[in-house]
């Protein structure tokens, strides 16, 4: 078979699966959503009909960013000093993540932050689901 047939071949089977638009559950959602009621303290982006919610400055310590360096460098996007500091490699190296998924800025989206593993899944609740017992049989 020849490389172009094979191209032809291939290109017919992933057009008729929608590629390169298969819905795909691990690619992150940051087309944003219409804007909303937005509580005090909360750092969102974006224009009013696709707001995304940021971490805020505060949320960004050197711990945190230091692990989203360490993230992003496992993933080719960062090759900058894991020194926790928020600079301009690592808000670029942000925004060539998050651009893989629409949202081409540095500020670190909650939907990509979780992602990364720099926050947990149930941000900002981190209070533990307390566990109950199942009651005994009657």
């Amino acid at each position: 078979m020849t490389p172009r047939l094979l191209s032809i071949l291939l290109t017919a089977l992933l057009a008729g699966c929608g590629f390169p638009h298969v819905d795909d559950p691990t690619n992150l959602n940051l087309a944003g959503a219409p804007k909303g009621v937005e509580a005090e303290g909360e750092c969102w982006i974006g224009p009013d009909i696709a707001r995304l919610q940021t971490l805020c400055g505060g949320d960004l310590t050197p711990d945190r960013v230091a692990t989203l360096q360490r993230a992003l460098a496992a993933r080719q996007m960062y090759d900058g000093p894991v020194d926790g500091g928020m600079g301009a490699a690592t808000r670029a190296a942000i925004a060539r993540y998050q651009a893989v998924f629409g949202r081409d800025t540095g500020d670190l989206t909650i939907p990509a932050a979780k992602a990364l593993g720099v926050i947990p899944g149930n941000w900002p609740d981190t209070t533990p689901t307390p566990v109950t017992e199942a009651a005994p049989p009657r």
